[in-house]
């Protein structure tokens, strides 16, 4: 179960959009969408939680990674996006 995380918390993720091809003009950025599940990974002060898009905990499912990640001493606060 995630820790409470005062500051950061669940961070809404911005979903994808479905396009044929991704932009051709300068200053857009896109990635390829692969199947599999979006995942939030937040940390704050060695408390780790790991969320889905809709904000469900989902520590359980990633024991190793919430571990390695609780370890980090020199990493204050980061929301990583993408676990699949």
């Amino acid at each position: 179960m995630c820790r409470v995380i005062k500051r950061l918390g669940f961070v809404e993720p911005q979903l994808l959009s479905r396009t044929d091809q991704p932009p051709q003009r300068s200053g857009w950025i896109h990635e390829v969408k692969h199947d599999g599940y979006r995942t939030l990974l937040v940390i704050e002060r060695g408390n780790v939680c790991a969320y889905t898009r809709n904000g469900f905990d989902w520590n359980e499912r990633y024991p190793g990674i919430i571990s390695a990640a609780g370890e980090l001493q020199y990493l204050r606060h980061a929301v990583i996006k993408g676990l699949e």
